[in-house]
Formats: C-alpha cells, structure tokens, sequence
C-alpha cells in the first residue's frame, strides 16, 4: 500500500506545491534582515519562520491534500480499489503516512538552512534551553501540519462542493491572522493560529527602547494538535464511505 500510494501521488504535482511551501519559509526567512541584528538571532529566525507558516501554509496543505485525493476520483479508482478488497480507512491512512513522510523529509530541510541562516549572525549562540526549544517547536510544527493535512483529508471526503477544503482554509488563515493579532487565548483554541502560539520572542518597552524577552516554553501546541490528531485518525479509520459525485 505504501508503494502505490507513492506510485499514484507521483505525477500530482504535490512534490512541486512541497518545495513551493519549503521557498516561501526560507526566503521569507532569508529576506527578513531584522533576525542577524536580534539578540536571540535563531529564535527570531524561527519566529519569522512561524510566521510565515500562519500566513501560507494552511492553503497550500488543503491544495496538497485536495490534489492525492483528486487522483481517487479520476477513473473510478475509489470503486476500483474496493473491489480489489482494498476499504477507505486503510487508502486514507496509506494517504496520511505518505504526506507525514513528506512532511517530515521537507520540515528537516528548512531547519537545517534556518539553523544555518541563524548562525551567520555574530549574536548567534546556544543557550541552555536552546536544544529543548528547538525539539519542542520542531514536533510541534509537524505535529500541526499533521493535524491540518488530516483535517483537510476528512473534509475532502465528506463535502460534495470542490473547492470547499481550499475555501476552509482561506478563511482559517484570515481567523488565524485575526486570533494571532487579537487574543492569545483565541490563538490557542484556533488550529490555524497555533504556529503563532510558539514565538520565541517578545518585546518589552524599556523607557524609549524595546527590549527582545524570551517567550516561556509553550508545549500547548503539542499537546492540543496531538489530541485534535487522534481524534481526525480515528474518524478516518472509521470512514468507510466517501462522496463520489462531486460538484463545483
């Protein structure tokens, strides 16, 4: 099931929309000049990086998620497969395990370059929670757009109307960005600000200046897209029809 997943998701063009998703975050990053001068140069990197993610990503996972199950569609390959004994549950678990892969193998990529990006600057530096907070963040990114991906994928299969999914994840962006410049608590309770929720930095006014403070370690993203997760992976094993007849 694994290597056909591959085979099918091969020619879908979700390779290009990855590396589209990888260039937005490291030449945002790379463009933002503010981060060499920061007195946290690789925090101020990654929140550049978080930031980023906010804006982008959550539109560019449902058109990945909205491409591998399009392929479904074409051809009958939904009845198809069935027949061959194949049921929904195990075609959209091989669909997740495969983006998760991806996911992983393009969220290692960026944090080495960002990593490498932050050390160009003389304030660069580890701190004795810096490794802590770099595990932390990393997972709990992976652990979001895992969440998104199987968000998108159990409203793909559910919702007749195309472009529904691309639709959703327009306006939870626009919610993310209201949420991440309005309310924290809501930034918590919104998945689509939850990336806002781990910023490494935050600025204080010192009389006439503002001074960079570091944020205390968050594991809340974690721990709330872990439970979102399990609970979108257990639907989807428990998901043994989908819609065929789609319209725009």
């Amino acid at each position: 099931m694994k290597n056909l997943e591959a085979a099918k998701n091969k020619y879908l063009g979700t390779r290009f929309l990855f590396t589209i998703m990888a260039i937005i975050h490291i030449a945002g990053v790379f463009i933002n000049t503010t981060a060499k001068d920061s007195t946290y140069p690789l925090y101020a990197v990654l929140d550049t990086y978080f930031f980023l993610q906010t804006i982008f990503d959550a539109v560019l996972i449902a058109a990945i998620v909205k491409k591998v199950v399009e392929i479904e569609e074409r051809h009958d390959m939904w009845q198809l497969q069935q027949s061959l004994g194949l049921d929904v549950s195990a075609i959209l678990s091989a669909k997740l395990k495969h983006l998760a892969a991806n996911f992983l193998l393009v969220q290692l990529f960026e944090w080495i370059l960002l990593i490498a990006i932050a050390s160009r600057s003389p304030n660069f530096m580890f701190y004795d929670d810096t490794l802590l907070r770099i595990a932390l963040s990393f997972v709990s990114v992976y652990i979001i757009h895992l969440t998104m991906a199987a968000l998108f994928l159990w409203i793909e299969v559910r919702v007749k109307k195309i472009y529904f999914t691309l639709f959703f994840s327009i306006i939870g962006t626009l919610t993310g960005i209201v949420c991440m410049l309005t309310s924290r608590i809501l930034s918590f309770i919104n998945p689509f600000a939850w990336t806002t929720t781990l910023m490494n930095i935050s600025y204080v006014r010192d009389r006439d200046t503002f001074v960079q403070v570091l944020n205390p370690l968050n594991p809340v993203p974690l721990f709330l897209g872990a439970i979102v997760l399990s609970i979108l992976i257990l639907s989807l094993k428990h998901t043994h029809r989908v819609v065929l007849e789609r319209e725009a």
